[in-house]
């Protein structure tokens, strides 16, 4: 390097040790701040955790600077001459601050989860070691156990007593588990993160060498991020398993829920499915056939161009499932894998890419292809398998009349008529959380919130009945009146949660006395509005800035 260029470097990596001496100074302060939070709040983990993520937007705000102040620069270093080299080494040396920047909050953010834990670990104690008083003569019953709901009978009399687990209790083990997992991984997580970095920056390198084609990541490579995230994820069970005991076969099922999308990426590199011996996933073919054989439109008309862009959604989205692929090519009315990237070739030659409906077209075949591959999940899924004879539906509609806050006589009633008392509801409510976590295509959570929205409970209901018949493809209930809260409010709240999060406001508490609107409030209203953006582009178009002014204007107030 010349005189020049190695000035702009030396300059660049002076600055970039400003911004980790900034951020060292942030944790520093927050270091304190969170001592005395803990000394105020030992037993209510919320508070911390809306300071953890009020600092978390600090740092992630300062890594999205050090982004731009690069993105600045690079034009540059072209002046300089020999902008390879200068790039490398100035690109090197933030990736490594990102990368301290990401352990250092990782390691800061672990400890104090940990010690929230720890403090809250003695009342909790204390708390399930006090005797149970029979609620019919006052007789010591003893509770199987004491973190979760249970029924039990009186030995005097002969009662059976709905027991449940006090507030500080239920929030103990209902984040516990995961918070000492975390702590106890938080370096194995972090050499997948650094390995996943190495073997990025070399296809890259690769890449650019290449120019011609995109290199396929070493199947070495490959299985050895396998056998990383797999040996991350059983320890991570595992130590969970000490505060929540699981069983090994759970703890193994959660594993594989864990590796599903991890396996379904490595299904698309040809080395590590021959390494495994397995069948790759399906690849887009280019033959000489595909390439020069002239227009074929298949099963489909000319202007049938949102139907081709649905087709093409859901066999892109089979391709690492070979069986299904296949299956839906025929049921499409293709011949083959060929045959369909020949009529994709027709439709790619033939549009009119000037269109300014063409967005909207592609967005609605990315609509139906979502909802009919998650139909197709959930058939013969047994995670949907009932609980206790308790159907998902039936949770969450159960789960939507109870965000009413109705007096404990009601809940008792509307328990009873859906087969259950407290401590099986909230047996099952905890077994369909657990099935959620391991569900990672995200099945069980679109079957409730369409469950849970149909239920049309709370003051905007009717948007959430609206918002649950469009995530069918549906139009709204019969005599429902859905838009009674303007996308504009929608997006000036949306904006509010964010500042109110930013400054380790309770969220819940500001929604209700800002806007006089409960949790269930804002997931009807959410509902609605996410749906429609889905079928009108404009209304995304328009969200962000709507959504940054309002954030501006609460973070002020």
């Amino acid at each position: 390097m010349n005189a020049s260029q190695q000035q702009f470097v030396e300059q660049w990596q002076a600055w970039l040790q400003q911004v980790a001496g900034k951020v060292s100074q942030i944790l520093q302060e927050s270091d304190t701040g969170c001592r005395a939070l803990l000394a105020q709040h030992p037993t209510d983990p919320t508070v911390m955790g809306n300071a953890l993520q009020a600092i978390h937007l600090k740092i992630s705000d300062i890594q999205q600077q050090v982004s731009s102040a690069w993105s600045e620069r690079i034009e540059y270093t072209v002046q300089l001459g020999e902008a390879r080299l200068i790039q490398e080494e100035c690109e090197g040396a933030m990736r490594q601050l990102m990368r301290w920047m990401d352990e250092t909050w990782g390691r800061f953010r672990s400890n104090w989860r940990v010690e929230q834990m720890k403090a809250m670990w003695g009342p909790v104690q204390q708390t399930m070691s006090q005797p149970v008083a029979c609620t019919r003569c006052g007789a010591g019953v003893s509770p199987r156990l004491r973190h979760v709901a249970d029924s039990v009978t009186c030995p005097a009399c002969g009662a059976v007593n709905q027991t449940s687990p006090s507030q500080e209790v239920y929030m103990f083990y209902s984040t516990g588990p995961d918070v000492w997992a975390e702590a106890a991984t938080l370096d194995k997580r972090f050499a997948i993160d650094r390995f996943r970095g190495e073997a990025d920056a070399q296809l890259r390198a690769q890449s650019a060498a290449l120019s011609f084609s995109a290199p396929e990541e070493p199947a070495e490579s490959a299985m050895k991020w396998e056998d990383m995230e797999r040996d991350y994820w059983t320890t991570y069970f595992a130590a969970r398993a000490q505060i929540m005991p699981s069983a090994p076969e759970e703890q193994k099922q959660m594993v594989e829920s864990r590796m599903k999308p991890i396996l379904d990426e490595l299904k698309r590199n040809q080395g590590w499915c021959k390494a495994r011996g397995i069948e790759g996933a399906v690849e887009i073919a280019r033959t000489p056939a595909v390439v020069f054989g002239g227009d074929d439109w298949g099963p489909l008309r000319p202007d049938q161009v949102e139907e081709f862009f649905y087709h093409a959604f859901m066999l892109d989205d089979a391709r690492t499932d070979p069986p299904r692929f296949h299956q839906l090519c025929a049921q499409l009315g293709y011949r083959d894998n060929e045959h369909f990237e020949r009529v994709r070739m027709t439709f790619n030659r033939n549009v009119d890419v000037s269109n300014p409906n063409l967005m909207q077209v592609q967005l609605n075949a990315r609509n139906r292809a979502s909802r009919d591959g998650m139909a197709a999940k959930a058939q013969g899924n047994p995670l949907l398998a009932p609980i206790e004879g308790v159907t998902c539906e039936q949770y969450a509609a159960v789960c939507a009349a109870m965000a009413q806050n109705l007096p404990p006589p009601e809940i008792q009633r509307m328990l009873a008529q859906n087969g259950m008392d407290q401590a099986k509801y909230d047996r099952v409510s905890a077994q369909w959380v657990q099935r959620m976590r391991q569900d990672t295509e995200g099945v069980i959570a679109n079957i409730y919130s369409k469950a849970f929205g149909s239920a049309g409970a709370g003051q905007f209901g009717g948007m959430g009945q609206a918002g649950a018949a469009a995530m069918n493809g549906q139009a709204p209930p019969q005599g429902v009146q859905p838009a009674s809260v303007p996308f504009e409010t929608f997006c000036e709240i949306m904006g509010a949660q964010s500042a109110w999060s930013a400054t380790g406001r309770d969220v819940n508490a500001m929604l209700k006395q800002v806007f006089n609107m409960t949790a269930l409030d804002w997931s009807n209203i959410s509902s609605y509005w996410t749906q429609k953006m889905m079928t009108d582009m404009n209304l995304g178009m328009r969200m962000t800035d709507l959504m940054m002014r309002a954030q501006q204007k609460y973070m002020a107030m």
